[in-house]
């Protein structure tokens, strides 16, 4: 039987260059129902980024080769991981270090030798963050989607409203001949707005939303691009 969602314990993915430390928060939080993922450097935590795909992940600040500062800023770069929330572990209790975190993208930081309840609780309440990150972003997609539908339905109906008619033409007459002459141009400026359409929702990088009937939206769609 596979696991559902409930039941699938939170990731947690810990980096840190101490095995002690490592040792002793990973048995803390498994205790707690966490499924830890430890790795000893930033480098190797990011090769396994993809894979582990953490719910939150907690580093050290100070570190050989690559530091916690320059992990928090490689994982915001990454589209998939910009809303995972990111705890930093430190011995020294610095403002100036805190800024740096927050200003790099971590939620929060905490003292390694603080209690392990404090840090559970932490954690915890990180995780809750990243589900309501991740309930919210999915409630966007589906109106998004839902948007997109009725914007491309609403094309359609407008060329089908042109073409209908012509097939229904009598082509010996030469009135209807003027006509579908007429509502051919009309066709062609709407099948080429449905073109440029579809262009902008490829190049969509920007989406806000328009009444359209009752409680039902549309897309206005609005370029952003960056030079």
């Amino acid at each position: 039987m596979s696991e559902t969602n409930s039941d699938k314990k939170p990731r947690v993915m810990l980096v840190d260059d101490s095995r002690t430390v490592r040792a002793f928060l990973s048995t803390a939080l498994e205790q707690f129902g966490f499924e830890m993922h430890v790795f000893e450097s930033a480098v190797h935590a990011l090769e396994n980024l993809e894979q582990v795909e953490p719910d939150c992940i907690l580093t050290d600040f100070e570190m050989l080769n690559m530091t916690g500062l320059e992990f928090i800023k490689e994982i915001r770069s990454r589209d998939k991981f910009s809303i995972v929330p990111i705890l930093v572990l430190s011995s020294k209790d610095q403002d100036e270090i805190i800024v740096e975190c927050v200003t790099a993208g971590a939620e929060d930081y905490i003292l390694k030798r603080t209690n392990p309840e404090v840090l559970v609780s932490k954690v915890s309440m990180l995780i809750e963050l990243k589900n309501s990150r991740d309930n919210q972003l999915n409630l966007e997609r589906v109106r998004t989607f839902k948007a997109t539908t009725v914007t491309l339905n609403h094309e359609l109906n407008n060329l089908s409203a042109i073409l209908l008619p012509l097939l229904d033409q009598d082509v010996n007459s030469t009135k209807a001949l003027e006509n579908i002459k007429q509502d051919g141009k009309m066709l062609l400026r709407n099948l080429t707005r449905l073109i440029e359409l579809i262009k902008e929702l490829k190049d969509l990088d920007q989406v806000s939303f328009e009444n359209y009937i009752g409680t039902t939206e549309m897309l206005e769609l609005k370029k952003n691009k960056v030079s």
